[in-house]
């Protein structure tokens, strides 16, 4: 059982619907400032994003939290510029953002 005192790190996968995949990707980067600047302030030690290149409307967002404390408490009092982001691509996504709590095997 994992303790609640480690980090707690994230993978999350956002499918674009094809016509708003540039779209998806400046409200992506938009948001990496934002966590950059504000959630890091809150627990956040890591914020990444990607684009597959294997799958083209597919992005992975990396995220990795000082503990699992950290991330709930994330959860209950996001930062205004998360909230806005996910009622703005909502209509732009094939489904909803597939995340997985990661735990390292290293």
């Amino acid at each position: 059982m994992q303790s609640t005192h480690q980090t707690r790190r994230l993978a999350i996968t956002l499918n674009a619907k094809s016509h708003a995949t540039e779209s998806v990707r400046g409200a992506l980067e938009l948001l990496y400032v934002a966590m950059n600047e504000k959630a890091k302030q809150r627990g956040l030690l890591s914020y990444e994003v990607f684009a597959d290149q294997g799958i083209e409307n597919q992005f992975w967002v990396l995220e990795e939290w000082k503990s699992a404390e950290a991330f709930e408490q994330f959860l209950k009092e996001p930062i205004p510029e998360l909230t806005e982001f996910l009622s703005t691509v909502g209509g732009w996504l094939e489904g909803n953002p597939a995340i997985s709590v990661l735990e390292s095997l290293s």
